[in-house]
């Protein structure tokens, strides 16, 4: 048996190319002679947008061959899940899942509709929309579920208590490789994350999904300054469901953090960009709203002034802050903020077979590896709403470091942020040069063994690193002069920090502009917000350092999420 795939617009999929042949009319209501109506599928014609989540490296292919590998990888996914399946059954329930993309029902453009692995097969419901705050889910098919594989405490008590079992039975923990090359399974019988928050400072979470809803706690939009932090882009929804998506409840994936809580902060648009300010404000409002750890999946080669004090505003609160490495190692390896950040734990991507992924970013500022190529988790579509994907980037790797470091919190919630550091340091699994390298840092995390390390009179790693001096100055420099460049900021803002000496008075006259409006609030970090005419932002700002009243005085640069 073959299936026949014809290609549809990736940028617009509701348009069939006009490259891709349309099937036969020649027999009974449309179909070919031999009964099956040519295309069975459509697909997306780009692998770098594939409709089941899977990202490839982009310009790999494209057109109708594009379009049949997104189908033949689908094939694949549901013949390693159900084994027992024959093709004729594989490509029954790759056609009951499509989206019908033409007249109701098979036709000779899309066939059966585009496919759609986000209503994958499992025992579960998949949602594949929510127009309402009400999710509705589709119908499933009747398959054989998972099998639970239960992960028990130790003996305890002289084998009078046997602890509580952990019962991974999420239908797509097979296709979550990260999870077994850190081994969260032998971590969690010790750790589970309970009574920790982890806040995922992103574009926010899918408020509706079954995979995640539970586990949401507070949550503020500082995009548009309400708590309702609805993502309506996908990254942060992917990267939450890594930190601690509902585990052992016979649907989706699982998250790293068993019992973790999800503290939900929108920074970044509806395209993945936030300015350095609206960073600094979610870093404050995560800290003051009680979160542990903050993963900060975004970046910028810029260096901001008031964002590394955010971070430290942090660390000096007790909060450990985790930041990607950045994506970009085969586009100049630049050294990116905030993961270069005085007390920030930068990590870094990995792939399967533990090489360093090739966009991952290297260097002195990274400190950890990660699981981050093909990693599936939660996403939120627009088209589909609540679903799940596969994702590559820090971004992906990130995560996974800050929901161990919440299961080594939970073990022992008297350590500090610095000590929590130095154990995920201190028991990574080395990969490359003996010690810490610019590859990897200190290593692969070791969820198992930084979890029993919080054991008492264990020798903890050093604390958290601050900076190499020699490279973290020239980095400094080099930061600064592009800072000077034509980078993104945002129209018609500086941001200030005022020294002793400074007047709100004499602005107008020290900078030569009449229309100077300053935000009177003062935040916590001793920063004032300053409106000026756009295109004046970087003229601005050097008026006001070379005056001297001024501590720091830049414009507020924009930073984009790591995908």
């Amino acid at each position: 048996m073959a299936l026949s795939v014809s290609a549809v617009d990736a940028a617009a999929p509701h348009l069939h190319e006009e490259y891709s042949s349309e099937g036969p009319t020649n027999g009974p209501g449309g179909t070919a002679s031999g009964g099956y109506i040519k295309p069975n599928l459509a697909a997306y014609d780009s692998v770098s947008t594939a409709s089941y989540g899977a990202r490839t490296p982009s310009g790999a292919f494209a057109g109708a061959r594009a379009a049949a590998a997104h189908v033949a990888g689908a094939a694949a996914l549901v013949r390693g899940a159900y084994p027992g399946y024959t093709p004729s059954q594989v490509q029954a329930l790759l056609a009951s899942r499509a989206v019908d993309m033409g007249t109701i029902g098979l036709d000779t453009v899309y066939g059966h509709g585009r496919l759609h692995l986000g209503a994958a097969p499992s025992a579960t419901p998949i949602v594949t929309r929510t127009p309402t705050r009400t999710p509705t889910t589709s119908p499933t098919p009747t398959v054989k579920p998972r099998t639970a594989r239960p992960v028990r405490l130790p003996l305890m008590l002289r084998g009078r208590y046997q602890g509580r079992r952990f019962l991974v039975n999420d239908p797509y923990y097979d296709w979550q490789w990260g999870m077994a090359a850190i081994g969260v399974e032998d971590a969690w019988p010790l750790g589970s994350g309970a009574g920790i928050v982890v806040a995922v400072v992103d574009s926010g979470v899918d408020m509706f999904h079954p995979d995640l809803a539970s586990k949401l706690v507070g949550g503020y939009d500082v995009a548009n300054g309400d708590s309702w932090p609805q993502d309506n882009n996908g990254h942060g929804t992917h990267v939450a469901g890594i930190v601690g998506a509902v585990t052992g409840n016979g649907i989706g994936v699982a998250g790293v953090g068993w019992d973790t809580r999800i503290m939900p902060v929108k920074v970044l648009d509806d395209e993945g960009r936030a300015s350095a300010y609206e960073v600094a404000t979610a870093i404050e409002r995560a800290v003051d709203g009680g979160a542990r750890i903050i993963n900060l999946s975004l970046g910028s080669a810029y260096r901001s002034d008031l964002l590394e004090s955010a971070t430290t505003y942090a660390y000096a609160r007790g909060v450990l802050v985790i930041a990607s490495a950045g994506n970009s190692a085969d586009e100049g390896n630049p050294v990116t903020y905030p993961a270069a950040n005085p007390n920030v734990l930068a990590v870094g991507a990995t792939t399967p077979d533990g090489r360093r992924a090739t966009f991952s970013e290297y260097g002195w500022f990274v400190d950890l590896a990660a699981p981050g190529v093909e990693i599936l988790s939660t996403f939120w579509d627009a088209a589909y709403g609540s679903d799940y994907a596969f994702g590559s980037g820090t971004s992906q790797a990130a995560p996974f470091v800050s929901g161990l470091a919440s299961l080594v919190w939970s073990r022992n919630p008297a350590l500090t942020n610095d000590q929590v550091a130095g154990i995920l340091m201190g028991t990574a699994t080395d990969l490359g040069p003996a010690g810490r390298d610019d590859q990897f840092g200190y290593g692969l995390i070791n969820a198992r063994a930084a979890v029993r390390a919080t054991a008492a009179g264990h020798t903890l790693a050093a604390a958290m690193p601050t900076e190499a001096p020699l490279e973290a100055s020239v980095a400094r420099a080099l930061a600064q002069e592009a800072r000077e460049s034509d980078t993104p900021v945002r129209p018609g803002v500086v941001l200030l920090r005022p020294g002793p000496t400074f007047s709100t008075a004499a602005l107008p006259t020290l900078l030569g502009v009449e229309d100077v409006e300053i935000d009177t609030e003062l935040s916590a970090l001793g920063y004032l917000r300053l409106r000026v005419p756009e295109g004046q932002e970087r003229d601005v700002a050097a008026r006001l350092m070379a005056e001297g009243s001024a501590i720091v005085a830049e414009p507020d640069y924009v930073l984009t999420l790591w995908d």
